[in-house]
């Protein structure tokens, strides 16, 4: 079976050690209050599915939508998404809330600015973090222009240029808790500081779905739906190509950092997006959805049979890669040829695209593995993020 896509998709983040903080001095919630006041608004949304992300959901009461936000040690934060249309003159909601859609919003994430591009919504960024790693064209453009400003990066925003802006949200990954990142000093000024877990999600498409989550933000709820179900479908499309295979090549994943080889667990988002191109990998059996630090002589064996290797790294070629550490040109790959970077849209002085648009090109990345992997599959597609070393 052959499955051809038009050419225009992630990978691999470190396991992180998450705290949940939302906003600063906001009461708690107050479920029946909230009910109670929002009766009052008459207002209406349109509603969202969520069918693969297991870090969010929404919920609609009263013609409202609250967005629960469920960390992975089993809690919830429900946000209630307050429509700026609706009458609420007599309304003085004392649970946490962010008024919607939001017109001025800042980002910490180049992950977050291929969700706001996928829903055609870059007017609505009023800043970004990092801005040295953006690859999107327009938004570098607006940058230049100062139409976007740039807010420092994301462990020492410029507080000053954040605030006198004016931002309703600023995003971010999760990663609050240092005090130099200026973001508790912004949550208790009242913008609200929302962070997005999708790297902690166990899929590519769960992943992206997170992009519902900004949909909801900006007033995208129809032009999501339509856009995710068909890439949903596109990427289902090509990971029942696995049922036709007749073999699994094995795949060694990654490299080692400092002497620690960060092996992808087998509840990753990684090890899903291996198995759904039809390959075989040592820690599938492994219940971790994060990352196992490990010895590169536990690694080593695996790295003696297996008959692909896919890095992550900056390396263009293979020399470079092999002067890391001797030990990897006994690696089987390298000796068949066989190794393989995700840096194809890596540009020097900036960042990798797959950190990026990939984000929302998991049809694509799925697509570029097949193709790696099971070379007779999908002829006519062109590899968008993978390219082999040589």
């Amino acid at each position: 079976m052959k499955l051809s896509l038009p050419s225009t998709f992630i990978l691999l983040l470190l396991g992180f050690t998450t705290l949940w903080i939302l906003t600063a001095c906001k009461p708690s919630p107050d479920t029946s209050l909230d009910a109670q006041l929002l009766n009052q608004t008459g207002a209406s949304v349109d509603l969202l599915t969520v069918n693969y992300a297991k870090g969010f959901s929404f919920k609609y009461e009263n013609g409202i939508r609250k967005l629960q936000l469920h960390t992975t040690g089993g809690d919830t934060t429900i946000i209630t998404l307050y429509p700026k249309s609706a009458d609420g003159s007599q309304v003085s909601l004392t649970t946490p809330h962010i008024e919607v859609p939001i017109s001025n919003m800042m980002l910490t994430s180049t992950a977050h600015v291929a969700m706001i591009d996928y829903l055609e919504a870059i007017e609505q960024i009023g800043g970004v973090a990092n801005a040295d790693f953006i690859q999107n064209e327009v938004v570098k453009d607006y940058l230049a222009a100062g139409k976007i400003l740039n807010i420092g990066n994301d462990q020492n925003l410029q507080t000053e240029v954040i605030l006198s802006a004016e931002p309703e949200v600023i995003s971010t990954v999760g990663a609050l808790s240092l005090p130099q990142s200026g973001l508790g000093i912004l949550a208790e000024t009242g913008i609200y500081v929302l962070p997005i877990f999708e790297w902690q999600e166990t899929s590519l498409l769960a992943r992206a779905e997170w992009v519902k989550v900004f949909a909801a933000l900006v007033g995208k709820e129809e032009l999501v739906q339509e856009k995710f179900s068909r890439l949903a479908t596109r990427y289902k499309s090509l990971q029942r190509l696995q049922d036709t295979l007749t073999s699994r090549p094995r795949v060694l994943y990654g490299t080692p950092y400092r002497g620690v080889w960060y092996v992808p667990g087998g509840k990753s988002f990684v090890a899903s997006m291996l198995k759904d191109a039809g390959a075989s990998y040592a820690w599938f059996s492994d219940s971790s959805a994060v990352t196992l630090p490990l010895a590169l002589e536990a690694v080593y064996p695996e790295a003696l049979a297996a008959d692909y290797w896919l890095v992550s790294g900056a390396e263009l070629d293979l020399e470079t890669l092999m002067s890391v550490d001797e030990r990897f040109r006994d690696f089987r790959p390298t000796k068949l040829g066989e190794v393989y970077a995700n840096n194809l849209q890596m540009k020097v002085g900036s960042g990798n695209n797959i950190y990026e648009k990939g984000i929302m090109e998991p049809d694509m990345i799925l697509a570029d593995l097949i193709k790696l992997l099971h070379g007779g599959s999908l002829p006519e597609h062109s590899f968008q993020y993978y390219r082999k070393l040589e």
